[in-house]
């Protein structure tokens, strides 16, 4: 895996099944290399992302995941 992230293009997201139904409004996910990119739909393909490792990405899900099935949450 390289020190820095790749540079995504707009293409390789996908939207993320943490999104809700509305196709404006969503997170977008794009993996390769090693790496992980967030990118928020609203502002653009070409807007801000987020970069994680894989790892780093794998535990980021695990969190959502089991704060979503925590009822206290």
């Amino acid at each position: 895996m390289a020190n820095t992230p790749p540079d995504f293009a707009p293409h390789e997201f996908r939207k993320s099944s943490f999104s809700g139904e509305n196709g404006n409004n969503c997170v977008k996910v794009a993996q390769r290399d090693g790496w992980a990119a967030i990118l928020d739909s609203k502002a653009g393909p070409n807007g801000p992302r987020l970069f994680f490792t894989d790892e780093e990405f794998d535990d980021l899900k695990a969190g959502l995941s089991a704060s979503s099935k925590d009822p206290s949450s």
